[in-house]
């Protein structure tokens, strides 16, 4: 009996160091599912301005092309409208320098708690 009861201990003592084994491993993994996201969605915030650059870009080489023209042709009416489509470009463009900037000027989120051990 008194083996047997030595048996148990044993038993109880190994489910409870594997029990404290585990409970180090999981302590020291590091959990980068959070910062992946936030980079995916940086990385495809960072693509969507360059797109919108890009269209931006081939919108003002389309207004030069016109403007060229309208000058060439001495057209005070197509001059105006090269004018106006070149206005609304810059408001779009202020427009988005402004969500830029408020973004990138965002307070930087808090450090993260210093592990338990």
């Amino acid at each position: 009996m008194w083996i047997g009861a030595q048996f148990t201990n044993l038993d109880e003592i190994l489910v409870r160091l594997e029990q404290r084994i585990m409970e180090r491993i999981n302590a020291m993994a590091i959990d980068v599912t959070k910062i992946t996201a936030s980079a995916q969605r940086a990385e495809a915030g960072i693509e969507s301005v360059l797109a919108a650059l890009a269209a931006t870009k081939t919108q003002l080489d389309g207004v030069s092309k016109e403007l060229a023209a309208a000058v060439a042709a001495n057209d005070p009416a197509a001059i105006t409208a090269a004018q106006q489509q070149l206005d609304a470009l810059a408001a779009g463009l202020d427009a988005e320098s402004d969500k830029i900037a408020a973004a990138t000027q965002a307070p930087a989120s808090p450090a993260p708690a210093a592990p338990s051990k």
